[in-house]
């Protein structure tokens, strides 16, 4: 049976408590973002501060709601591959500080280690599920997070999310370690960590009509939501308007992109990466 992520976390609303998606795109060009994003400590407070403050009630509800009654919770920042990307720290300070004594945070960027290299942000958004986020630690790193916080609710925190690759993989990578994830909390756009039937069935019959010889359903199951619908409209129309030779480069990429999520093969990285 498929596993159903559960999601109890949030993304900050905007005014009149509704969630504000129309400066989504806006806000990478923000001053303040992009100061946040080049290792800047301040401007990944301000910017968070600026953005909570939009709507602090409905904002402080939703983390409440989030966290339940749980007396232990804690929050675990998506590791960088720049690692100069300040503002999930500033959020995990944040929420930890709102919560009082029964929050904590992690550093992911000092506790785990991301085995890509290529940044996120280089690529188009439909090449992006292509492009893996994998992640790496110490056993000794996991056995602290154990043995420290063994009935902690915990959070993955990420800045934006688009596709939602990075916070997805994340709290996979996490969960397969035996860290239960309640939810991803973030500043902008949507999660959806589980990817609908109807489009693992479109998926099925893109691959199998193109020979592409690879388990859509097995794929599905590590695909966001997002990453989902790329596959099945966007890179499938683009496949079906491409000359052999292009389509062949799609086979190889699903197949990479296939041993990497479902089989755990690293080593096809840095093809994925070039």
């Amino acid at each position: 049976m498929k596993k159903q992520w559960i999601n109890f976390g949030f993304t900050l609303e905007g005014d009149n408590n509704a969630s504000d998606k129309s400066d989504a795109n806006a806000i990478l060009v923000d001053p303040l973002f992009r100061a946040a994003k080049n290792n800047d400590v301040e401007s990944a407070k301000k910017l968070w501060q600026r953005e909570w403050d939009r709507n602090s009630q409905g904002n402080f509800k939703k983390l409440l709601s989030a966290v339940g009654d749980s007396q232990d919770v804690v929050f675990i920042t998506v590791p960088g591959t720049s690692r100069r990307n300040r503002i999930p720290l500033a959020a995990a300070e944040f929420m930890t500080n709102q919560l009082g004594d029964r929050a904590r945070f992690i550093n992911g960027d000092r506790a785990f280690m991301p085995i890509h290299t290529s940044m996120m942000k280089s690529f188009p958004r439909q090449e992006r599920v292509f492009h893996p986020r994998v992640f790496e630690t110490h056993h000794s790193v996991i056995r602290a997070i154990h043995e420290s916080c063994p009935h902690a609710h915990f959070f993955v925190v990420e800045d934006l999310l688009t596709t939602g690759n990075s916070a997805h993989s994340f709290q996979r990578f996490l969960e397969k370690n035996d860290i239960p994830i309640r939810g991803v909390i973030a500043m902008k756009g949507d999660y959806e960590p589980n990817v609908h039937p109807n489009l693992t069935k479109k998926i099925d019959v893109f691959f199998k009509k193109n020979n592409i010889s690879i388990n859509a359903e097995k794929l599905s199951k590590e695909l966001t939501g997002k990453e989902a619908q790329t596959i099945a409209f966007q890179i499938s129309a683009l496949f079906k308007n491409s000359d052999e030779e292009h389509q062949q480069l799609f086979r190889d990429l699903f197949q990479g992109l296939y041993e990497i999520r479902v089989n755990g093969n690293t080593d096809f990285l840095p093809k994925m990466d070039e």
